[in-house]
């Protein structure tokens, strides 16, 4: 069985590839977020995975951000 932090750093990484392909929050098997919470369900503390929740926030604002300049 994988240790925890092979698990934790596995998870990190298919998370990265999942932004890099726009699947933040969907589809609902293989996005990012779901893999940064079952990294924070593992450690709480894990700063990457906080991190990268934060990144996920900032481009969905980012977005809704340029949809309200478009639309003025």
């Amino acid at each position: 069985m994988l240790s925890m932090q092979v698990k934790i750093q596995q998870l990190l990484s298919a998370a990265d590839v999942a932004i890099q392909n726009n699947q933040l929050t969907t589809p609902a098997d293989d996005n990012a977020l779901d893999r940064y919470k079952l990294v924070l369900t593992l450690n709480p503390s894990n700063t990457v995975a906080i991190a990268g929740i934060n990144r996920i926030v900032e481009r969905y604002l980012a977005w809704a951000l340029d949809q309200a300049e478009r639309s003025n």
